[in-house]
């Protein structure tokens, strides 16, 4: 299954953060016209700028949006921090990650140990709609949106130049919380399992030096449904 953020959240992290392309997509599941993928063989005639484990961007931000594969979230956390190293021009990145903590996601914790980590939000698990992503299936193609049945944590790592250029704030972030909220949001396909919110709560914290500098809580999300 594929899915995205929604529009409103791509408009914001364009007109915001500078995002111009997405480490993870395909032709027929990206916003921009340029996208890393899997399969840059065929994927290049439509925009594919080849693998994100191959490629070595020293300066843009960048909307990263890995496939829930955990092995493949470990991958990206760890080469994340190895792209910001190794350059000196502003360089960002905006993570997303399922907020699964049972068991803990390694890529979370590597990501809140980075020395780059500068901001992360967190949105409640069915309380946030993504783009469906397989809506070149005709039975798909009905639906817009879903529910995320699971919590999603947003991290922006950015090495000092992309931080200077793309400074997270609260209510820049709360313009991406809102627009995760915002969509109108078919229910049904949260249906069939239930999930754990209580540690998915809705928030916004702002980081310097790997120490919280300003934190927001919305409500504990905590779903008995």
């Amino acid at each position: 299954m594929q899915a995205a953020a929604p529009e409103d959240v791509f408009e914001a992290m364009r007109e915001d953060f500078g995002v111009c392309m997405e480490s993870f997509g395909s032709p027929l599941n990206c916003y921009f016209q340029r996208f890393g993928s899997a399969f840059p063989d065929t994927d290049v005639h439509f925009g594919s700028v080849g693998s994100f484990f191959r490629n070595e961007p020293v300066e843009g931000s960048f909307e990263t949006g890995p496939p829930y594969v955990k092995e493949t979230m470990d991958r990206m956390a760890v080469r994340l921090d190895k792209l910001l190293a190794a350059s000196d021009k502003p360089l960002s990145f905006i993570v997303f990650v399922p907020d699964w903590y049972d068991p803990p996601l390694q890529a979370k914790l590597t990501m809140e140990a980075s020395p780059y980590l500068r901001a992360d939000l967190a949105a409640n698990g069915r309380k946030h709609a993504y783009v469906v992503g397989n809506q070149h299936i005709p039975k798909a193609a009905r639906r817009r949106y879903y529910s995320v049945p699971h919590g999603t944590r947003l991290y922006w790592l950015q090495n000092d130049a992309g931080h200077a250029k793309w400074p997270p704030t609260r209510k820049k972030l709360q313009r991406v919380l809102d627009g995760l909220e915002r969509c109108q949001i078919d229910s049904d396909s949260a249906v069939g399992k239930r999930y754990d919110t209580r540690f998915s709560a809705g928030s916004i914290r702002l980081f310097k030096d790997g120490k919280v500098i300003d934190e927001k809580k919305a409500d504990w999300g905590v779903d008995d449904a």
